[in-house]
């Protein structure tokens, strides 16, 4: 499965717009001010195939909401599962090892048999070394078998794995952003799939002056304001403040994570947040 992952980034226009907002509201050098941001999803995934074949089935629409691990689209299998049950059958089929050991346990029952026999001086010495002989290579025999058996354990497994690449599964919990192939199209290694977001939790990116650099710190706390209809107030944490500056426009960026595990919040959106004074 290839998944191409992109970690969303701001527009460089919303440092500008911070910087305005900060001009407007109050001194630099605070973090109480509403500064302007954007909402938007931890990760936006193109879902791919590292297998080729015909596309059977899909099994999510644009809007669906997926777990971590769900089949989302099927190719066609059918040369896979025929593998897979060949390989299974062999490697359930016990036949030749259990027909091994047991020549193996007789050869070591005739063997122990003949040593008492050689004691008693009734059984040569050839005819003893003989029935050694015999009983080393039931057991070379039956080791061999015992090889073949892991071997064809490890071929089922081999073949099972080939069956589960023809099944496209969800590698993050988020929403289906869009279905890009159709039941009957062909796959190749270079197809995009589906699209996913994954949108818990949702990033909040906000670009500062350079003035505040060392008053905004991760673990700090900012109140969130999501533009309408959506509205409301949110609490969200930051995560990551930026060592490297934009030297044309003076700013540095912060990203903080915003909760969103019930899915309440789009993402895509502006917003204002506030920096919640540490006490």
């Amino acid at each position: 499965m290839n998944i191409r992952c992109y970690r969303l980034f701001p527009l460089t226009f919303l440092a500008l717009f911070s910087m305005a907002s900060l001009a407007e509201n109050s001194a630099p050098g605070t973090t109480s001010e509403l500064l302007d941001c954007v909402i938007e999803p931890q990760s936006i995934v193109d879902l791919g195939s590292h297998a080729e074949g015909i596309l059977v089935q899909t099994m999510v629409e644009r809007g669906d909401r997926v777990r971590e691990g769900q089949p989302l689209l099927k190719l066609d299998s059918t040369m896979e599962e025929i593998s897979a049950d060949l390989a299974r059958l062999k490697a359930e089929n016990e036949t030749d090892l259990v027909s091994r050991r047991t020549q193996m346990e007789y050869r070591l029952k005739e063997l122990k048999r003949l040593e008492t026999m050689r004691s008693s001086k009734t059984a040569s010495e050839k005819t003893y070394d003989q029935a050694d002989t015999e009983y080393q290579l039931a057991k070379i025999s039956m080791a061999a078998a015992e090889i073949d058996q892991k071997l064809a354990s490890v071929e089922q497994r081999r073949a099972m794995a080939m069956l589960e690449r023809r099944q496209v599964n969800s590698p993050v919990d988020g929403i289906v952003i869009d279905v890009l192939m159709s039941k009957g199209e062909y796959v190749h290694e270079q197809s995009q799939l589906l699209k996913l977001a994954e949108l818990n939790p949702l990033h909040v990116e906000v670009y500062l002056p350079v003035a505040l650099y060392g008053s905004v710190r991760e673990g700090m706390s900012a109140l969130i304001y999501p533009e309408e209809p959506v509205g409301g107030e949110y609490e969200a944490v930051v995560k990551v403040v930026d060592h490297v500056f934009d030297p044309a426009s003076r700013t540095f960026g912060v990203r903080l994570n915003l909760d969103n595990s019930d899915y309440r919040l789009p993402a895509g959106l502006r917003c204002q947040l506030k920096f919640v004074a540490e006490q």
